[in-house]
Protein backbone atom coordinates (compact mmCIF):
# COMPACT_ATOMS: atom_id res chain seq x y z
CA UNK A 1 0.00 0.00 0.00
CA UNK A 2 1.88 3.08 -1.32
CA UNK A 3 1.09 6.38 0.67
CA UNK A 4 3.10 8.54 -1.36
CA UNK A 5 4.17 9.89 -4.81
CA UNK A 6 7.47 10.35 -6.05
CA UNK A 7 6.61 14.23 -6.29
CA UNK A 8 5.80 14.15 -2.62
CA UNK A 9 8.61 12.73 -1.29
CA UNK A 10 10.82 15.24 -3.98
CA UNK A 11 9.24 18.06 -2.45
CA UNK A 12 10.31 16.69 1.82
CA UNK A 13 13.87 15.88 0.36
CA UNK A 14 13.58 19.39 -0.94
CA UNK A 15 12.53 20.94 2.06
CA UNK A 16 14.95 19.28 4.14
CA UNK A 17 17.89 20.44 2.10
CA UNK A 18 18.05 23.44 3.35
CA UNK A 19 18.07 22.07 6.93
CA UNK A 20 20.75 19.59 5.67
CA UNK A 21 22.99 22.30 5.07
CA UNK A 22 22.48 23.99 8.15
CA UNK A 23 23.14 21.18 9.90
CA UNK A 24 26.60 20.72 7.97
CA UNK A 25 27.64 22.93 10.51
CA UNK A 26 26.59 21.16 13.50
CA UNK A 27 27.69 17.99 12.21
CA UNK A 28 31.48 19.59 12.46
CA UNK A 29 30.63 21.00 16.15
CA UNK A 30 32.39 19.18 18.74
CA UNK A 31 29.48 18.12 21.08
CA UNK A 32 27.78 16.60 17.89
CA UNK A 33 31.59 14.68 17.15
CA UNK A 34 31.11 13.90 21.28
CA UNK A 35 27.29 12.33 20.56
CA UNK A 36 28.43 10.19 17.29
CA UNK A 37 31.13 8.89 19.78
CA UNK A 38 28.57 8.03 22.63
CA UNK A 39 26.45 6.43 19.94
CA UNK A 40 28.94 4.35 18.52
CA UNK A 41 29.50 3.30 22.19
CA UNK A 42 26.27 2.86 23.06
CA UNK A 43 25.24 0.56 20.17
CA UNK A 44 28.51 -1.51 21.10
CA UNK A 45 27.38 -1.80 24.22
CA UNK A 46 23.77 -2.86 23.27
CA UNK A 47 25.01 -5.68 21.11
CA UNK A 48 24.08 -3.25 17.43
CA UNK A 49 25.74 -5.05 14.76
CA UNK A 50 27.04 -2.29 12.58
CA UNK A 51 29.23 -4.14 10.28
CA UNK A 52 26.29 -6.47 8.88
CA UNK A 53 24.15 -6.05 5.72
CA UNK A 54 21.35 -5.74 8.11
CA UNK A 55 21.52 -3.76 10.91
CA UNK A 56 19.06 -4.48 13.72
CA UNK A 57 17.62 -1.70 16.29
CA UNK A 58 14.98 -2.68 18.77
CA UNK A 59 12.56 -0.01 19.97
CA UNK A 60 14.37 -0.36 23.33
CA UNK A 61 18.03 -0.02 21.93
CA UNK A 62 16.59 3.29 19.49
CA UNK A 63 15.05 4.57 23.20
CA UNK A 64 18.81 4.01 24.67
CA UNK A 65 20.36 5.20 21.77
CA UNK A 66 18.03 8.58 21.93
CA UNK A 67 18.58 8.70 26.28
CA UNK A 68 22.69 8.53 25.32
CA UNK A 69 22.13 12.04 22.81
CA UNK A 70 20.67 13.99 25.98
CA UNK A 71 17.12 13.69 24.59
CA UNK A 72 14.17 13.65 27.42
CA UNK A 73 12.29 10.41 25.98
CA UNK A 74 9.33 8.35 26.99
CA UNK A 75 10.66 4.78 27.08
CA UNK A 76 8.40 2.17 24.67
CA UNK A 77 5.19 0.93 26.74
CA UNK A 78 6.09 -2.02 28.90
CA UNK A 79 2.41 -2.89 27.41
CA UNK A 80 3.42 -3.80 24.26
CA UNK A 81 3.09 -7.52 23.39
CA UNK A 82 5.96 -7.71 21.40
CA UNK A 83 8.87 -5.27 20.81
CA UNK A 84 9.22 -3.60 17.27
CA UNK A 85 11.93 -3.61 15.44
CA UNK A 86 13.85 -1.04 12.91
CA UNK A 87 16.15 -2.57 10.97
CA UNK A 88 18.09 -0.95 7.67
CA UNK A 89 18.56 -3.51 4.83
CA UNK A 90 21.81 -2.57 2.37
CA UNK A 91 20.62 -2.63 -1.26
CA UNK A 92 24.10 -2.04 -3.03
CA UNK A 93 26.29 1.28 -3.10
CA UNK A 94 24.00 4.19 -1.77
CA UNK A 95 20.62 2.07 -1.39
CA UNK A 96 18.94 1.00 1.39
CA UNK A 97 15.55 0.08 2.99
CA UNK A 98 14.82 1.36 6.28
CA UNK A 99 12.27 -0.19 8.58
CA UNK A 100 10.95 1.86 10.72
CA UNK A 101 8.63 0.19 13.90
CA UNK A 102 5.31 2.06 14.23
CA UNK A 103 6.58 2.56 17.95
CA UNK A 104 9.54 4.74 16.68
CA UNK A 105 7.39 6.55 14.35
CA UNK A 106 4.86 7.18 17.16
CA UNK A 107 6.60 7.70 20.02
CA UNK A 108 10.22 9.66 18.26
CA UNK A 109 9.40 10.66 14.80
CA UNK A 110 9.03 14.22 16.79
CA UNK A 111 12.79 13.86 17.80
CA UNK A 112 13.81 13.95 14.07
CA UNK A 113 17.15 15.25 14.63
CA UNK A 114 17.79 12.73 17.15
CA UNK A 115 17.08 9.73 14.98
CA UNK A 116 18.60 10.90 11.89
CA UNK A 117 21.90 10.94 14.16
CA UNK A 118 21.27 7.51 14.75
CA UNK A 119 20.96 6.37 11.39
CA UNK A 120 23.69 8.79 10.07
CA UNK A 121 26.42 7.80 12.57
CA UNK A 122 25.22 3.46 12.73
CA UNK A 123 24.49 2.70 9.10
CA UNK A 124 27.73 3.23 6.97
CA UNK A 125 27.57 5.34 3.96
CA UNK A 126 23.99 7.51 5.09
CA UNK A 127 24.67 11.31 4.76
CA UNK A 128 23.17 13.19 7.46
CA UNK A 129 20.96 14.84 4.95
CA UNK A 130 19.39 10.94 3.96
CA UNK A 131 19.18 10.59 7.63
CA UNK A 132 17.38 12.94 7.98
CA UNK A 133 15.40 13.36 5.04
CA UNK A 134 14.21 9.83 6.10
CA UNK A 135 13.14 10.85 9.93
CA UNK A 136 11.38 13.75 8.83
CA UNK A 137 9.32 11.94 6.49
CA UNK A 138 8.72 9.28 9.06
CA UNK A 139 7.65 12.05 11.33
CA UNK A 140 4.66 13.38 8.96
CA UNK A 141 3.34 9.73 8.82
CA UNK A 142 2.52 10.18 12.45
CA UNK A 143 -0.93 9.41 13.63
CA UNK A 144 -2.38 8.35 16.81
CA UNK A 145 -3.71 5.55 15.11
CA UNK A 146 -0.43 4.16 13.37
CA UNK A 147 -0.58 0.30 14.09
CA UNK A 148 2.18 -0.15 11.64
CA UNK A 149 5.69 0.66 10.68
CA UNK A 150 6.95 2.16 7.71
CA UNK A 151 9.42 1.30 4.76
CA UNK A 152 11.73 3.91 3.57
CA UNK A 153 13.46 3.14 0.39
CA UNK A 154 16.90 4.88 -0.23
CA UNK A 155 17.93 4.51 -4.01
CA UNK A 156 21.23 5.99 -5.38
CA UNK A 157 21.25 8.27 -2.22
CA UNK A 158 17.37 9.76 -2.98
CA UNK A 159 14.44 9.11 -0.65
CA UNK A 160 12.18 7.46 -3.34
CA UNK A 161 9.34 6.08 -1.38
CA UNK A 162 7.89 5.39 1.44
CA UNK A 163 5.15 3.05 2.35
CA UNK A 164 3.17 0.67 5.37
CA UNK A 165 4.69 -2.70 6.46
Amino acid sequence: LGITHANEISNTSTSNLQTSINNQTLLNHPSTRDNSQLIIEKARELGIDTSSKEIIITDSQMYELLKVQGIDVTPPSSLMRIEGVNKVVNKGTGSWDFYLSATTIRNYAFLATGVAAILAVLVPGVSWGVALAIANFAASCIDRYTTNGYIFQVRQLVLVNGFRQ
